[in-house]
């Protein structure tokens, strides 16, 4: 079909189908089915990409408010931008609607975070992107990984550095020092409620990517532990953000991976197609999205 289109006869509608709207030449219906895997496709997952205004977010919009009256599933939201929050309050979909700020504490201990997984995840999943955003030097890997695997909280693994190796200590006070310290300290995000939207607000952008990695890699251990036949439906917009860097990319690709054995579809938001090709694990994330949507793009 697309080697004709748009001369062929373009038809998308794949069982039990969500309608998403009209071919623009052909006229005909378009539906996809987010949670089909089998003959139609392998994997239940998909990618919108597009430039700025050109209705990523009324797209992702559409799928989500469909999907709810058609399939009733659990849906998780990762919202840098505060898109989708007006959405959900317009269409009167119930939703618990969370937000982050940097001068609230925000709960996202990795180490209790690991430990909650129920080995879903392990302390050493994190030391590469907390290495990475507090440019903590390669040899310093070893200790790092050591006192976050024996210590309760981050705070207790920056003091045991610090007790240990003074080089590594500068680098890993800044965990705790200023606003950085919000993002570890206070109680953990409840995700008990059926829909959740986190909005990301007044924070700078390497805490964007570090606060959106550690939101992933929670939902990939909520998803877990629910039951594996309920639908499960996962949206991460301006998913660039933690693409560029392949320890955040690890997470999103553990979702895409691992979803269709968990009834679950992950959905990534981007700007352009080309953020799927920034490392080895954002091209793994584009093999597994069978379903793309791409809107408005340069040449």
């Amino acid at each position: 079909a697309a080697l004709l289109y748009p001369f062929g006869l373009f038809r998308v509608e794949e069982p039990n189908g969500i309608f998403l709207g009209y071919d623009r030449i052909s006229g005909n219906p378009i539906f996809i089915n987010p949670w089909l895997t089998g003959v139609w496709k392998t994997n239940p997952h998909g990618l919108i990409a597009g430039q700025a205004g050109s209705g990523k977010t009324t797209t992702a919009g559409v799928l989500i408010y469909r999907s709810i009256k058609k399939y009733d599933p659990y849906v998780y939201v990762i919202d840098p931008m505060n898109n989708f929050r007006s959405f959900f309050y317009k269409f009167g979909i119930p939703a618990e609607v969370i937000e982050l700020d940097k001068e609230r504490p925000m709960g996202l201990d990795p180490i209790k975070i690991a430990r909650e997984s129920r080995g879903v995840l392990s302390v050493n999943d994190f030391v590469g992107i907390l290495m990475s955003s507090y440019n903590i030097p390669h040899h310093g890997r070893g200790l790092v990984k050591k006192e976050l695997e024996s210590s309760e909280d981050i705070e207790e693994a920056v003091s045991r550095i610090c007790q240990k190796d003074a080089e590594i200590c500068k680098y890993a006070q800044d965990m705790i020092t200023g606003y950085d310290i919000n993002i570890w300290s206070g109680k953990p995000i409840d995700f008990t409620s059926k829909r959740v939207v986190i909005n990301l607000g007044d924070m700078p952008d390497y805490m964007r990517s570090i606060i959106m990695t550690l939101l992933t890699a929670t939902i990939r251990s909520v998803i877990n532990r629910l039951d594996r036949s309920i639908y499960k439906l996962v949206l991460i917009d301006e998913a660039h953000r933690i693409f560029d860097e392949v320890h955040s990319a690890y997470f999103v690709e553990k979702l895409y991976r691992e979803g269709r054995a968990l009834h679950a579809s992950t959905w990534t938001i981007t700007q352009s197609i080309s953020d799927y090709f920034s490392n080895q694990k954002t091209q793994t994330i584009l093999a597994q999205a069978e379903t793309q949507i791409l809107l408005s793009h340069a040449d």
